[in-house]
């Protein structure tokens, strides 16, 4: 007898309205990505790109709202985009291309690309017509990075070019039981694990007691208040009538004003290392008066 594919050539069907369908019909269904880390510094999971899936390594980052990875339209001169693995559009029977040049400005340095359409998979997770971006140039910087690219995880209004971030299609698709997801952060410096990110809920596993919750006071970054910030032990009080912070999941690095953070150093014993960033030791420390 035919096969399924053969049978859909004869009556002209494209696998992409089987799949379509599949995916009206796919359950809630909240699930886990396992996280990974590359040098203590860089923390990324695995997802799976066009149909069929082409795989990448991506950083969730709640300080991003767009998504992107490269593209191989990248030059080969390209030496950032040529390590990296390479979106290709024309292997994937879901692809939608709508014509749209993206730039997305990061300093000194832009990524350029355009943006794409495509089915994304995510732990259990499929998302259809989900809009991102294939960069066609890679700044030179990316070359010292783990993952291939970037998912968005913040809110919808910071947004470049007005496209939708993932999990809001995750929301609007119905594809997770509740509108959260949830870090948990790995502190064992031996594992290679980085934790995991949860969608649809948390992991009650991975805590005990409650959570205490802050109130975000300006949508685009997670961005919260913070009333201070203290040193056990030492009469010394920061951020001192509250301050405005971000959780950022793509840093491993606690950030501040820069008088205030070379003051706690000095007072926790830590020492300059490079790029304005302090190491201090894991072992036990008395703090310094």
């Amino acid at each position: 007898m035919k096969s399924p594919l053969q049978t859909m050539a004869h009556m002209n069907i494209h696998p992409s309205k089987v799949e379509a369908l599949l995916m009206k019909e796919q359950k809630t269904s909240n699930t886990s990505v396992p996280l990974y880390k590359f040098l203590d510094m860089e923390f990324y999971g695995n997802v799976m790109v066009g149909s069929p899936g082409q795989n990448f390594k991506v950083i969730f980052d709640t300080a991003w709202a767009n998504s992107w990875i490269p593209s191989s339209l990248c030059s080969s001169f390209d030496i950032a985009c040529e390590i990296h693995n390479q979106y290709n559009a024309a292997q994937s029977n879901t692809h939608f291309d709508n014509g749209t040049t993206i730039v997305i400005p990061l300093g000194g340095y832009n990524l350029t690309g355009r943006l794409s359409t495509d089915m994304v998979h995510i732990g259990k997770i499929n998302i259809t017509d989900q809009t991102f971006a294939e960069m066609s140039y890679v700044p030179w910087a990316f070359v010292f990075s783990k993952a291939d690219g970037v998912f968005g995880l913040a809110f919808d209004s910071y947004a470049i070019d007005n496209v939708t971030p993932f999990f809001y299609n995750m929301l609007k698709q119905k594809t997770v039981q509740k509108p959260i997801f949830s870090f948990y952060m790995n502190r064992d410096p031996s594992s290679k694990r980085a934790g995991t990110l949860f969608f649809g809920g948390v992991e009650e596993r991975h805590y005990t007691g409650n959570f205490t919750f802050a109130k975000i006071t300006k949508k685009g970054y997670w961005q919260f208040r913070m009333d201070s910030l203290k040193v056990k032990g030492y009469n010394m009080t920061f951020c001192r009538g509250g301050c405005d912070v971000i959780a950022d999941t793509s840093t491993n690095a606690i950030l501040g004003p820069d008088n205030e953070i070379s003051l706690l150093n000095q007072k926790i014993g830590a020492k300059k290392f490079f790029f304005g960033r302090y190491v201090v030791s894991i072992k036990p420390f008395e703090v310094q008066d």
